[in-house]
């Protein structure tokens, strides 16, 4: 008799007899009673879940949403690319090139003016270090 206050549990009921209510023993035991793994069976055994989730809201399978078959990337430039770029000029128009951020890898060893869109904190901090200045152009 269960304790007072907690129902009784299912495997309790069952102690003792083989097979626990599903049939022939070694039926319940393996990879083949899951059904298949992840979201298989959606469209087969496991349409009454799908059926289930669709009314809630829920979008059980394939895709959802658009992805652009062509993703823009950014142009960045690095302060050792930078160097190079420069060559014997104090100043530079990134956005003119197409580069729209700086980044801080590298160093710089004199004064330059770099106009950009956006910049990194490090790369700003490493320019007004060495006496020159980053002017962060409006986007275009």
């Amino acid at each position: 008799m269960p304790s007072p206050g907690h129902a009784e549990k299912r495997t309790h009921r069952y102690r003792g007899k083989r097979s626990m209510g599903y049939g022939r023993v070694g039926k319940h035991r393996g990879k083949g009673a899951r059904g298949g793994t992840g979201k298989s069976g959606y469209h087969k055994h496991k349409w009454s879940l799908t059926v289930k989730l669709a009314e809630e809201g829920t979008k059980v399978y394939g895709r959802h949403g658009f992805h652009p078959v062509v993703r823009p990337k950014e142009r960045v430039i690095n302060l050792y690319e930078l160097e190079v770029l420069l060559g014997d000029k104090s100043e530079i128009d990134l956005t003119a090139l197409g580069y729209r951020k700086l980044l801080g890898k590298g160093s710089i060893d004199r004064p330059v003016k770099v106009v950009v869109e956006r910049a990194s904190e490090k790369a700003v901090e490493q320019i007004r270090q060495a006496g020159g200045e980053v002017i962060l152009a409006e986007n275009t």
